[in-house]
């Protein structure tokens, strides 16, 4: 998994709410540029993941393009939807009887 410590903020989201939405597409270009070729990108805040899903629509929907905002998650979402996968799945692979355990 490709990691990294890189912080942005989506500053289109606040511009898109103001209604200037095709004033977003360079900010919404460079998220995609940035954020490419990671398996996940993850955001702290739901409002900002929000719109990276729903509103990313003032530039070119690429298939890379549609494939940052299906990655993207908000950090709750990611911890308890993703990461237990993802350990389970790593965990499968090992000679170990177990690796693991997560409550029910």
């Amino acid at each position: 998994m490709r990691s990294s410590t890189r912080a942005t903020r989506p500053a289109a989201a606040s511009r898109w709410h103001s209604g200037f939405n095709a004033d977003c597409a360079a900010t919404e270009a460079l998220f995609v540029r940035n954020f490419s070729g990671f398996d996940y990108v993850v955001a702290p805040s739901g409002s900002c993941v929000h719109h990276v899903r729903e509103n990313f629509d003032a530039i070119e929907q690429t298939p890379e393009v549609k494939e940052v905002c299906a990655r993207t998650f908000e950090i709750v979402e990611f911890l308890h939807d993703i990461l237990p996968q993802r350990i389970l799945k790593a965990c499968s692979s090992m000679a170990h009887k177990e690796c693991a355990r997560f409550p029910s």
